[in-house]
């Protein structure tokens, strides 16, 4: 009797870093960082682990995009005869709501950036 093999993941043709990295943020404020797995990530693009990994080779190096996209979600550049202390204290109030309102536990992460 023949037995059958398991069908192979579905893979997403077209799985880019930005993709990657935005699916990981919504994970993450889902279940917080610590519960982040590479394998859960890939579950929720559609794409094998191994095509997940080409594009991100560690969860370490996930963690550091995430908070890069986290700061550059956050940053406004200072326009002309903007008061400069204003400025930075509207960027900091910014990236802390985003850390607020849509990650838990990542805080600690990114101090260490």
């Amino acid at each position: 009797m023949a037995t059958r093999a398991a069908p192979a993941p579905t893979t997403r043709a077209n799985l880019s870093t930005n993709d990657i990295v935005d699916t990981a943020l919504e994970l993450i404020a889902e279940y917080g960082v610590e519960q982040l797995s590479m394998r859960q990530l890939s579950a929720r693009l559609g794409s094998s682990l191994g095509a997940t990994y080409r594009h991100v080779a560690t969860k370490e190096a996930l963690l550091h995009l995430c908070g890069e996209q986290l700061i550059a979600r956050s940053f406004r550049p200072l326009v002309p005869d903007e008061d400069p202390l204003a400025w930075i204290r509207e960027r900091v109030l910014d990236l802390y709501d985003v850390l607020r309102t849509h990650l838990r536990n990542i805080e600690a992460y990114m101090a260490r950036l």
